[in-house]
């Protein structure tokens, strides 16, 4: 089985959705994207402990980020510097990268990234 990195658009959209979206169970979401989707939950008047209950529920498991995905993202960066990413999105396809693992996003400008050789599905 492919191993699955959500990007913050797509945890996101599964959150407002409301549903137990079962691939969430089985995905994985950088820390680094997981501190964007607090941010942005936060921009929307949720509690910060609100906003970190409503993460954990979705039951996606947060990988740490470490100096090997700062190497990847760094990697990311020079093949495109003018590249539209946030650090988060480029955490997150580094995460990918060093797990062979494909990236799910809802935003359509992230699937662009396949050309510097990270797998990107939407969702």
């Amino acid at each position: 089985m492919t191993q699955i990195v959500f990007d913050t658009s797509a945890l996101l959209q599964l959150m407002d959705q409301g549903s137990g979206d079962p691939r969430l169970a089985d995905a994985m979401i950088s820390a680094v994207a997981a501190a964007e989707a607090l941010e942005v939950l936060i921009s929307r008047g949720v509690s910060l402990p609100e906003a970190m209950a409503a993460v954990m529920t979705t039951g996606v498991h947060i990988v740490d980020y470490s100096y090997e995905h700062a190497t990847a993202q760094s990697r990311l960066f020079a093949q495109a510097p003018d590249a539209p990413y946030s650090a988060a999105e480029r955490a997150g396809l580094a995460l990918a990268l060093v797990l062979d693992a494909t990236v799910v996003t809802a935003d359509p400008n992230l699937l662009a990234a396949a050309s510097l050789g990270v797998k990107v599905a939407p969702l």
